[in-house]
């Protein structure tokens, strides 16, 4: 597994993640999936959210407090967080 890396350049300091270092090795321009890009978002601690399902239509037999709940986004699982960086390499 690729580890952040810190490095200096000047003044500053620079983070990359794993995914701008896999794009470093490759050498080539990677395209943002179109649909991942609208369902999910990175936060700047890096963990990715996404907006609750099931929101839409026919909400008049669920009850109240379901419909609540399904108002906070979600955070994902560790362990899809790598499969949703490989569809979004530009962040």
């Amino acid at each position: 597994m690729i580890a952040m890396v810190r490095t200096v350049v000047g003044t500053f300091v620079v983070i990359k993640s794993p995914v701008q270092q896999e794009r470093e090795l490759m050498g080539y321009k990677l395209k943002t999936n179109k649909a991942a890009s609208k369902r999910f978002q990175f936060t700047a601690s890096g963990k990715v959210k996404f907006k609750r399902a099931g929101k839409r239509h026919c909400l008049g037999h669920r009850a109240q407090k379901n419909k609540v709940n399904l108002r906070h986004s979600g955070t994902l699982s560790d362990a899809d967080v790598p499969r949703v960086e490989k569809l979004l390499p530009n962040g």
